[in-house]
């Protein structure tokens, strides 16, 4: 305890030595004014203002007049000669020479009045082109004015940007406002990830930063911000990329590389890996997320995920190309296509071992082990494609995707249950060989038409079809100690086919006010839905069972079926909506919003079958009113309050499988029946949520805080029973008396002094739920709770340090009343982790990790354990494009896959197989190159 205590002293007090040497060292003072138009008197807001060293004119500070031509600089040094340039569109430059005094430690320049350019072609000189202007209204920051590393990245120059803040888990705000997206010469940037851009594209590459507000629609309440890179002219064509190789201990590999190619129409990237240390990649995004080069700062994100079950080999590769016909920045149109394929393999290999403690009424329990291994291959081939073309008022895209896998999983388990300890009644093994083949296509396409004048109308339409093939052979053993006469063995082989089609039509008509007499604005708004869901399966299964005297295979007349399932859902609403607003221009909006939400749902569904008693038609037609009230409250560059209070109601249809089943005795421990009474359940939820968010620009605060109750009528629940040697029956039923609430909540608050940062993440969610069952034909109510709370510290200075703690908890209980007595499972989860990365130099990285994990559960002894990670890399070459890395992985080999769940009227733990200690040494090459043949660029 001791040494924790220590430890947390050291790391809190670091920031703030830090911080006092800072302020130490350099001794500054302020200057203050308000810059006018000398003629008419007037301010100039928004003017642009640079202060500069007199004696080598390099820069120190600049800012914005804000909207009463006001300015004030801090932290400028005192007794040093300095001037002050002002720049404003349509005026000559001004220039004032000054001092702060050292005694005073400030200075106040009175009024600096700007004379009009008489000619605004003029060129005038001045010491150096403003590094910050506004252009109407987009704030745009010269990027040449700022000098930093020669291998600066335009992360790094934001870092720079006054009012633009890049935090440490890479959020970027403006005047404390979270930018959405970051674009480059007006487009997304492969693929649209904000550090693809702001980590490859180096500085000296960049024009301008372009900072301005988008709105998706005329509503300017709802904009959101959008940063803009423009690149020099001669800059807009390049590659950038990574390839990477490592090998270690244990014999322990990895290997990635992305080569990514653009032009101002085309953006291609090449990517490919393969490891054997649990990383696998499911998009191109995947590969690009993680190999940015990130010319200076710390990071504490990238260590592998040593809490995945199993271990995972995955070779992959894929290639994504992305061409803009629109030959120039057209922000309100689009015309684009896209087009994705990967291709991977990828081969886990698991070991669980497992406990569970199932509850089976009368105060009796029962405890099943069981030991499983498995050994999977996979290969998957995805493609692809999506095209765009629109504008503003109108939209159209289409995006057709196919989906090839093919998977064999090999697999052994041993199971036995037992009323105590080491009394073992019945066990059971089961070998299992299973080849899978998939094919899917979807097609999604659709069209919004959105003019200011008449109503708005968008339509899309969706499709799904699944082929499924499917081998599986298995060879199953169950015997009784105590009754040998229940004892089975099967050899069994099955083949499936399925056949699966899925249509979804979401039509919306809007401002259906356009077409009546009622105008837009306070007034009611009308619009109509309407959702089509048709689905259609069709499934053909052959099963055999292999005679153990003569080998041969023979026909099992009830497993072998063939289906076919159909659904219609029919989902049309009217919606009524009725706001109420009040406003100050430039000062604070405030709107009141009722919506009600008239939907009625149409369902059929039938099921045709070789099997009489699977044949079924049902019909249902239901309500699904919802209805909401919102309140929101805009206090402009202040804070945005949305209060919402909400209720919706849904329902439930039982599946084939629930109502009217095949039962196959493969499983000796668990038969499942049907039950064809089930009736469709009916759900009604009330939530209320509160979001806040600051627009401070060094000191926000945010927080989400909601809570959710509701009802199901008719809850689809389990009913089992259990025989005397363990074995379950279980079928579903609806039982009344379903009823749960949730509270959820997250705080974010982060804090910029200086070059420090200081970021505090909170969140938590719990919940309640009573839930109906039956165990052995006696009804049980099982009220669960369970919740989970995670804070997150996380501290920045300048590129040089950073260090995040985090805690985590889980807890889940679980009490099951009966008639004449009750029981309850618990289990907890608790995590604390520190991450630290140090720059010691612009070349040389340090960083460690630690993480302390601990379970604990009903019956269990404690099981926790510490993960420690480090790594040490370096820089070489000029451009530091070249890094050899030494990674040191879970250096306590304590690392464990721990199971530990609840369950209905049971609780698991157990261990699974998980990556260990290993050792890696890597080198990893970033060529980069921006700029054309012949011309100055900037390369490595």
């Amino acid at each position: 305890m001791r040494n924790k205590t220590l430890l947390f002293f050291i790391l809190v007090s670091v920031p703030f030595f830090l911080s006092a040497q800072q302020k130490e060292a350099i001794d500054t003072g302020t200057a203050s004014g308000v810059i006018k138009d000398s003629v008419h008197n007037y301010v100039l807001p928004a003017a642009t203002l640079a202060v500069y060293l007199e004696s080598d004119t390099s820069l120190l500070n600049y800012q914005l007049s804000d909207k009463s031509g006001e300015f004030s600089y801090r932290n400028l040094p005192v007794g040093v000669p300095l001037l002050i340039v002002a720049t404003y569109v349509g005026y000559t430059p001004l220039t004032r020479h000054f001092t702060i005094p050292a005694e005073a430690k400030k200075i106040d320049l009175g009024t600096l009045n700007m004379n009009m350019s008489e000619n605004t072609l003029e060129e005038v000189v001045v010491i150096a082109e403003p590094p910050v202007r506004m252009n109407g209204d987009t704030l745009e920051f010269n990027a040449d004015a700022f000098k930093l590393d020669p291998n600066a990245v335009v992360e790094d120059l934001m870092r720079k940007l006054p009012g633009v803040t890049v935090w440490g888990d890479g959020v970027i705000t403006v005047n404390g406002r979270k930018v959405n997206s970051v674009l480059v010469e007006g487009k997304p940037f492969f693929g649209g990830n904000m550090k693809v851009a702001t980590q490859n594209i180096p500085k000296a590459a960049v024009e301008k930063i372009q900072v301005y507000k988008k709105n998706e629609n005329d509503d300017t309440r709802d904009s959101t911000m959008e940063v803009n890179i423009r690149l020099k002219e001669h800059m807009r064509k390049g590659y950038f990329g990574k390839t990477m190789a490592g090998y270690g201990s244990d014999t322990r590999y990895q290997a990635d590389g992305s080569f990514n190619v653009f032009t101002p129409k085309t953006q291609v990237s090449l990517v490919g890996a393969s490891n054997n240390v649990n990383k696998t990649a499911g998009s191109v995004d995947d590969f690009l997320d993680n190999s940015t080069f990130k010319g200076v700062g710390a990071s504490v994100d990238h260590y592998p995920d040593f809490f995945r079950q199993g271990i995972t080999r995955q070779h992959s590769g894929g290639v994504r190309i992305t061409h803009d016909f629109l030959d120039h920045l057209m922000p309100a149109k689009t015309h684009e296509i896209q087009g994705e394929f990967l291709i991977s393999q990828t081969s886990p290999v698991q070991n669980r071992k497992t406990r569970t403690m199932i509850n089976t009424g009368n105060d009796a329990a029962r405890i099943q082990n069981t030991s499983s291994a498995s050994d999977s291959r996979s290969s998957r081939q995805h493609l692809s494609t999506r095209y765009d073309l629109g504008t503003k008022s109108r939209r159209f895209y289409i995006a057709p995707q196919l989906d090839i896998q093919d998977n064999r999983t090999l697999s052994f388990n041993e199971s036995n249950i037992s009323e105590a300890e080491n009394s073992i009644e019945t066990f059971s093994t089961a070998l299992q060989d299973r080849t899978k083949r998939s094919n899917s296509l979807s097609f999604a396409t659709g069209y919004l038409h959105n003019l200011d004048a008449g109503p708005a109308y968008q339509i899309d339409y969706y499709l799904s079809a699944n082929n499924r093939d499917e081998d599986f052979r298995t060879k199953t053993r169950f015997s009784s100690l105590y009754d040998s006469a229940k004892n089975r063995y099967y050899n069994r082989i099955y083949h499936d086919r399925e056949n699966e089609q899925l249509h979804v039509i979401e039509f919306r008509l809007q401002k259906l006010n356009q077409l009546l007499y009622q105008p837009e604005g306070n007034g009611f708004l009308f619009d109509l839905q309407a959702d089509l869901h048709i689905e259609r399966i069709e499934q053909d299964r052959i099963v055999n069972d292999i005679d153990s005297a003569a080998q041969s295979p023979g026909l099992n007349a009830y497993l072998s079926n063939k289906s076919l399932y159909r659904s219609v859902n029919f989902l049309p609403a009217l919606v009524v909506q009725r706001s109420f607003s009040r406003s100050l221009h430039g000062r604070f909006q405030k709107t009141l919003t009722f919506k009600l939400d008239l939907k009625g749902q149409f369902f059929n569904q039938k099921n045709a079958s070789l099997k009489e008693f699977q044949l079924f038609s049902k019909n249902a037609a239901t309500l699904l009113p919802a209805a909401s009230i919102v309140y929101r409250n805009q206090q402009f560059d202040t804070y945005d309050a949305t209060y919402s209070l909400r209720y919706i109601s849904s329902t439930s249809f039982p599946a084939v499988d629930q109502l009217v089943p095949l039962v196959d005795s493969i499983n000796g421990w668990y038969f499942h029946y049907g039950n064809p009474d089930l009736k469709p359940s009916y759900k009604q939820e009330i939530s209320f949520n509160n979001t806040y968010f600051s627009a401070s620009a060094n000191n926000h605060f945010n927080y989400t805080i909601g809570i959710n109750a509701g009802t199901i009528r008719d809850h689809l629940t389990d009913s089992t029973l259990y025989d005397t040697i363990g074995r379950s029956i279980h079928y579903i039923v609806n039982a009344s008396g379903n009823r749960y609430l949730r509270g959820y909540g997250e705080v974010n608050k982060s804090y910029k002094r200086n070059d420090h940062q200081w970021q505090v993440s909170l969140n938590a969610d719990y919940g309640f739920s009573r839930n109906p069952s039956f165990v052995n034909g006696e009804k049980h109510l099982v009220n669960n709770i369970k919740g989970a709370a995670a804070l997150t510290i996380l501290y920045t200075y300048q590129d040089f340090l950073a260090i995040r703690l985090t805690q985590a908890n889980s807890f889940f209980r679980s009490r099951r009343k009966q008639t004449n007595n009750s029981y309850e499972f618990k289990n907890f989860g608790t995590s604390l982790g520190l991450s630290a990365s140090v720059n010691c130099t612009r070349k040389l990285t340090l960083s460690s990790n630690l993480r302390y994990d601990d379970n604990s559960s009903t019956g269990i002894e404690n099981k926790g354990f510490i993960i420690w990670n480090a790594s040490v890399g370096y820089r070489f070459l000029e451009g530091n494009n070249l890094e050899l890395k030494l990674s040191f992985l879970d250096l306590l080999r304590q690392n464990t896959g721990i199971i530990n769940y609840g369950l209905n009227n049971s609780i698991t733990t157990g261990t699974v197989n998980v990556l260990q200690q290993y050792g890696l040494i890597s080198l990893a090459f970033y060529p980069r190159k921006f700029g054309l043949p012949g011309r100055k660029g900037n390369s490595e």
